[in-house]
């Protein structure tokens, strides 16, 4: 593609893209779990990657704390080059 971003990472983006929306919402770790991928990879990609596209809300329930994930309104038909386009402007923007 030519986007600079490894290919696992462009499969997971897009794997984490059809169960958002699938699910509608739903926690980082229920991401893990379904994707069978470390949290911490969902939650970098989600960070550096998918920022613009959704909305991020943090429950601290009983001393649990989770992230819930949704697409913003009007993101839901986001695709994976959508998101490598916002990427690169956002790389060429930071100067990184």
């Amino acid at each position: 593609m030519g986007s600079g971003i490894h290919k696992t990472t462009v499969k997971n983006i897009y794997d984490i893209l059809n169960l958002l929306r699938e699910a509608g919402e739903i926690h980082i770790r229920g991401i893990s779990r379904s994707l069978n991928l470390n949290p911490f990879i969902i939650s970098n990609i989600v960070e550096k990657y998918l920022s613009y596209f959704i909305e991020k809300r943090e429950i601290n329930q009983f001393g649990i704390r989770v992230t819930l994930i949704k697409f913003k309104p009007g993101r839901e038909k986001t695709t994976v080059e959508e998101v490598l386009k916002y990427a690169k402007l956002k790389k060429k923007i930071n100067g990184t």
